[in-house]
């Protein structure tokens, strides 16, 4: 069985700067939070934002939830960024 969780990874450090969103009522929200701050331990640049009142796959309903727009806005800016170099 291959453990794709990125928690798992032995190692940390060296990369890139990191965006990390959570949803509040996502079962996945706290092992978010911990990636984040184990990048974070490691020296890697990462911004950890929590939508409190979302559930795991809120930014599919841009269509319906302002929440989710603000999300994509905030993907969209981190992959100009790091595009821009």
């Amino acid at each position: 069985m291959v453990d794709l969780a990125p928690l798992s990874a032995p190692d940390a450090s060296g990369l890139p700067p990191a965006l990390v969103m959570v949803a509040g009522y996502d079962v996945l929200r706290d092992e978010g939070i911990q990636y984040a701050h184990r990048l974070a331990q490691a020296g890697t640049p990462v911004t950890l934002v929590e939508y409190s009142g979302m559930v795991h796959g809120f930014i599919g309903m841009a269509g319906a939830l302002e929440a989710a727009r603000q999300a994509l806005a905030q993907v969209a800016d981190a992959v100009g960024r790091a595009l821009a170099g």
